[in-house]
């Protein structure tokens, strides 16, 4: 997902306007191959709704990645002018927007404001793509890398801490057996190595670290071998590292964390998911589901009726908590927003059996369209609209543009509230480097410049944290009319 829109933080609205004016919406079927690796392409391809599989038949057709709503591909087969270099399968039905490589051409030959500005944008993308995909070609080269006899401290620090980790984890088979200790006590055992090894990762190659970048991706490349026969044997973290809606935090992941799914396969497995789901970002999830239903059930407590807008709705289970605690479900209408199908399914499944469908409105759209004026939905006097995890995904100009979306469909009075995590997230070397789960972390003077720089046109009116105070929410109230 952050690829494609990525593109569009780099690019110019005026170039973004030629991209969506120009191109032509396909329907493509699931399973059906948009590129073939060593066959000519025609075309570009962004990814408007469902998933790709990127694979190398001349690696035996191995997965490279997955690549979700707003992803771009075949732009190195049109930088190139050569054939394609992976194939692209659809793997479910996906709407794609498609510009030929002539018309592309002509533009670029005919306006050099336009190449200048394209070009630009297609490098950061690839930029972006090699730093995110370092992970996945380090597993298909793997070589055994000497750091506990490199001399580097930093290698040996964190060597120690996962050795630690695994001598620890690797008796969780055997425990129940055992006399010597009880399997609450190797638990709490595990639990305090882990907590060790996530602070170890960030203070030696997280974000903030002074770790050269390249040693970062060295050492993270190990962890991610070290890691992957953990991460194989549990639910949580498999899924979030698999990512088959094409990025880790989809609605089936955020029901696992909701619901405690973690893995019975075996006792490690079980363990590695318990650590997971002990992380403070993991509980802020749940945290920020009882924030959120809190916030529309005080709303509900001044006003006969509300109106509510859902960006990235996913799973929606905190209006199911509001719904279930509601006398009168008529007081409450909500708009669902999701690009994802899967998504909207899982929650229609749910609507109807709580026969909430005449209160719920499903809304398959695109918010990047939606953020950049190119769809329309009839959405006005909203009382409330918020999204819980959408911005950690996005750079700061579709940020705004989202603002600026949230602030017309707003009525008087009304209020924004958008979820992102904050950058005290001690757990951010281990998303990075072992889950590939990246995401853009703020702070509150970040946000306060966000909606500086929207049509709310003021700092944020409110920001509160969740429990764990790893995620934090910016409020901001729209004035005037």
């Amino acid at each position: 997902m952050i690829s494609g829109i990525n593109l569009f933080e780099q690019l110019t609205d005026k170039t973004i306007d030629w991209l969506l004016e120009n191109g032509q919406t396909e329907k493509i079927e699931k399973d059906e191959k948009i590129i073939v690796e060593g066959e000519d392409l025609d075309r570009i391809y962004l990814v408007l709704e469902g998933t790709l599989n990127i694979s190398l038949l001349s690696l035996g057709n191995t997965k490279l990645t997955t690549l979700g709503s707003g992803e771009l591909v075949g732009e190195i087969a049109f930088l190139e002018q050569l054939p394609a270099t992976a194939t692209a399968t659809c793997i479910e039905n996906c709407i794609l927007l498609t510009i030929k490589f002539a018309e592309l051409d002509n533009k670029i030959s005919s306006d050099l404001e336009f190449a200048a500005d394209f070009y630009k944008g297609l490098a950061h993308l690839g930029a972006n793509r090699l730093r995110n995909t370092s992970h996945q070609f380090g597993q298909l080269f793997k070589g055994k890398i000497d750091n506990e006899t490199s001399g580097n401290a930093t290698w040996k620090k964190i060597a120690a801490a996962v050795r630690e980790f695994k001598q620890t984890i690797n008796k969780s088979e055997v425990i129940e057996n055992s006399s010597d200790i009880t399997s609450e006590e190797h638990q709490q055992n595990v639990l305090d190595c882990y907590d060790h090894l996530i602070i170890t990762i960030n203070d030696t190659i997280g974000p903030e670290s002074q770790t050269p970048p390249s040693l970062q991706n060295e050492i993270g490349n190990w962890l991610q071998h070290e890691f992957l026969p953990y991460v194989m044997l549990t639910k949580i973290i498999q899924r979030a590292h698999e990512k088959p809606r094409g990025y880790a935090g989809d609605y089936k992941i955020i029901e696992k964390i909701y619901d405690n799914r973690i893995s019975d396969l075996n006792n490690t497995g079980k363990l590695f998911d318990t650590c997971f789901i002990n992380l403070p970002m993991a509980k802020a999830v749940s945290n920020r589901r009882k924030l959120i239903a809190n916030e529309i059930s005080q709303l509900l407590e001044s006003k006969d009726k509300v109106e509510i807008t859902v960006l990235a709705s996913g799973p929606a289970t905190e209006i199911f908590d509001v719904y279930a605690s509601l006398d009168d479900k008529k007081r409450l209408k909500v708009n669902l927003i999701d690009v994802d199908l899967q998504a909207l399914a899982y929650v229609s499944d749910q609507l109807k059996e709580k026969q909430l469908t005449s209160n719920v409105k499903l809304i398959n759209e695109s918010l990047i369209y939606l953020a950049l004026g190119k769809q329309k939905i009839n959405l006005s006097n909203q009382d409330f609209v918020y999204s819980m995890g959408l911005t950690d995904y996005l750079a700061d100009k579709f940020v705004i543009k989202l603002m600026n979306f949230s602030h017309t469909i707003l009525k008087p009075a009304g209020k924004l509230v958008l979820g992102n995590y904050h950058k005290n997230n001690v757990a951010r070397g281990f998303l990075d480097h072992i889950v590939n789960w990246r995401l853009i972390y703020r702070t509150e003077e970040d946000m306060d410049k966000l909606y500086r720089s929207s049509d709310f046109n003021s700092p944020c009116s409110r920001i509160v944290f969740e429990e764990e105070g790893v995620d934090m929410f910016a409020e901001n109230v729209k004035t005037g009319e």
